[in-house]
């Protein structure tokens, strides 16, 4: 099969034209059918999810269904993590998830289809079906269940945080036998072999399971995605938000009702009602397409004309249904979810993390705004509300002596691996529709569908 042209070639109707043939079918009829055949998870490979919240089986390993009582072990379905408090002085705070990386589908606001990579929440799964290997894309594990954005990550300053990964493999790429990691971006690891960057930590071979360790202390948005062949993985949608919440909330700092904030602030200046994560990612339709066919992949002439706020573009965006937690809060009244599920061309949801930015009108409204774009800057505005950047690579605008130094702005503008808290008062403010977008104004498409693109609406209500 021959490799794509340098040169970009036009995509139309959901299907890339190009005069090019694939590869000889023959060569890669062969290929498919030996790696269909030879390729078995290595017989040294076993699912070992490490969580010291869990009941030990009969093996000695770790149950994921097996909750220790001793430690008032729960699932907490507001952060999706299993928590504990193991008694000490001082006592452990633990959270513990469980992820896959593997891939899948998801279906763009124009109707097209992408491949991806990505990742999958197996949270509580028992370990015999984490690598589940069946032709069943419902099933729980990570043979295409990749979702993008990835499942949001997030936990309360002060919790130790397990995070279990294992490869799940690829099932429409075998010949792919990538290793995968977790790359906490923005967290100060203590030791390196918990970074991701493969030149420095473990990477995560096929079949096999890395348990990854972090101490959180510092409140702030974060993101993560895989490190391994970062522009091609990131490219492909290995990326989520993940966010640390203060040790400060549940106690009322000056004068905050709801008694949450976005730092350990002293004076209540970072309180909030409502928050959200708002990811920026963008994908080249060619690109994966490309990945999906074997086909070379062309770094040099990566382009992304699908523009997207936590994995959809509008107005995909303002559909509500996804993967819905007590946190972000949604106004009484409100509908979990506002339409359907998003479903790939498996039929699975696999577009989980909703982008609709709810609220009462006179709430203080948080967004934790990552970019993990692996091509381009953008420049994001909010019409007719005020935006407040308080807080930048998860650091309070804060100096030494404990003044502050926020400030307003029409527009933030983000390149990848860049974060900001941005906290939006609309107090005074009319109940209605206000919108969100990029004023990179070319972006505002579903590839060369109009009208859509890195857009989303806050709906505030009287």
């Amino acid at each position: 099969m021959e490799m794509l042209p340098a040169r970009r070639r036009p995509w139309r109707g959901g299907k890339l034209e190009r005069s090019e043939t694939m590869r000889k079918k023959s060569r890669v009829l062969i290929l498919t059918i030996l790696l269909l055949t030879f390729w078995v998870i290595p017989v040294s490979a076993e699912v070992y999810i490490q969580c010291p919240c869990l009941l030990l089986d009969a093996n000695g390993k770790p149950d994921p269904t097996q909750f220790n009582p001793a430690y008032g072990t729960f699932y907490n379905v507001a952060t999706q993590n299993i928590e504990c408090t193991i008694p000490g002085a001082p006592p452990r705070n633990i959270a513990c998830k469980a992820l896959t990386a593997g891939d899948g589908h998801v279906t763009m606001a124009d109707g097209n289809d992408i491949y991806v990579f990505g990742f999958d929440d197996v949270t509580g799964v028992p370990t015999n079906q984490v690598m589940n290997m069946v032709n069943d894309p419902m099933a729980p594990g990570g043979m295409r269940g990749a979702e993008t954005t990835a499942p949001t990550i997030y936990m309360k300053g002060g919790q130790e945080f397990y995070l279990s990964l294992t490869n799940a493999g690829m099932v429409e790429r075998p010949d792919l036998v990538d290793p995968h990691t977790v790359h906490y971006h923005g967290f100060p690891n203590a030791s390196s072999v918990f970074d991701g960057e493969p030149m420095a930590s473990i990477a995560i071979n096929m079949g096999e399971t890395l348990t990854y360790y972090y101490n959180n202390v510092e409140p702030g948005t974060y993101m993560y995605h895989c490190h391994v062949e970062a522009s091609e993985h990131m490219q492909m949608g290995m990326l989520g938000n993940l966010y640390v919440r203060p040790q400060q909330d549940g106690t009322t700092v000056g004068g905050c009702a709801s008694q949450l904030y976005a730092y350990n602030d002293g004076d209540g200046s970072t309180c909030y009602d409502v928050g959200y994560p708002i990811e920026i990612t963008a994908f080249d339709p060619e690109f994966h397409h490309a990945d999906n066919s074997y086909n070379e992949v062309d770094f040099a002439f990566m382009t992304d004309t699908y523009t997207l706020f936590n994995g959809r573009g509008y107005p995909d965006t303002i559909n509500s249904c996804g993967r819905q937690t007590a946190y972000p809060t949604v106004p009484a009244g409100w509908p979990a979810c506002n339409g359907a599920d998003i479903l790939n061309s498996l039929g699975v949801p696999s577009q989980n993390t909703p982008a609709l930015i709810m609220a009462k009108a006179g709430q203080k409204v948080l967004l934790h705004f990552p970019s993990l774009s692996t091509v381009d800057f953008y420049t994001v505005t909010l019409l007719g509300l005020p935006m407040k950047i308080i807080g930048q690579g998860a650091r309070q605008y804060k100096n030494f002596n404990g003044t502050t130094y926020y400030y307003n702005t029409g527009s933030i503008t983000l390149g990848g691996g860049e974060a900001y808290d941005v906290l939006i008062n609309t107090a005074g403010a009319s109940p209605g529709t206000y919108f969100l977008y990029t004023t990179n104004l070319n972006y505002l498409s579903n590839d060369a569908e109009d009208f859509g693109g890195m857009m989303t609406e806050i709906v505030l209500t009287p």
